[in-house]
């Protein structure tokens, strides 16, 4: 009985990734968006996660499930003042999460990710 209700739940936790994949148009190419005016370069390999609404933000997954998020607009992350790339702001980094936050043509913007390689991709290109 064991058994068969683990083989259950493994089997709808491959169809529900499966059915959000589908959802997602992953990227062939790094990807150039404007989000609010401002631009990022999204990595290949990473689409966006449209079944999140949110106003203020836009997410990007891959299929690793690494994740991006972008928000304009918002308060700006606690963490060390620096220069992160070319940008200064403030940069958080927990176990599995990197924040940085800067200002962009006068807006707020904060970049959620695993690493902050990814980071720094969404921001140089």
């Amino acid at each position: 009985m064991k058994r068969i209700i683990l083989i259950i739940v493994v089997l709808a936790f491959a169809v529900s990734c499966v059915w959000a994949s589908e959802n997602i148009e992953f990227y062939e190419n790094d990807t150039l968006i404007e989000y609010d005016s401002v631009n990022f370069t999204i990595p290949h390999g990473f689409g966006q996660d449209k079944s999140i609404v949110n106003a203020t933000t836009i997410f990007f997954i891959n299929e690793k499930n690494e994740t991006i998020n972008i928000t304009v607009g918002s308060a700006m992350v606690d963490g060390n003042y620096t220069m992160f790339g070319s940008h200064m702001g403030y940069l958080n980094q927990t176990n599995s999460t990197v924040a940085f936050s800067y200002v962009a043509d006068g807006k707020n913007v904060t970049l959620r990710g695993s690493s902050q390689q990814l980071l720094l991709k969404v921001l140089e290109g």
